[in-house]
């Protein structure tokens, strides 16, 4: 399955995901352009790949942002 950044090149307007109890969409473009901002974000803060990273986060759009961003940066994410 290609990554997500792939979609994002190709097809950027297409929703990554709709949030189902508001029907909130964010595009590739949109989940691409925000993880990135976040992942940069962890490693200004001094996260370095491999760290480990617990975030507890109610069900909304920004949850899936801060998991795509962690793996971005190559860190390990626990939801709690």
């Amino acid at each position: 399955m290609p990554h997500f950044s792939t979609h994002a090149i190709n097809q950027p307007d297409q929703p990554a995901y709709i949030m189902a109890n508001s029907g909130d969409v964010i595009t590739y473009a949109e989940l691409n352009n925000r993880s990135n901002k976040i992942a940069h974000l962890f490693r200004f803060c001094g996260l370095a790949q491999g760290d480990h990273l617990a975030m507890m986060l109610k069900n909304c759009k920004e949850f899936l942002q801060v998991a795509q961003a962690a793996s971005r940066a190559g860190l390990i994410f626990t939801p709690i």
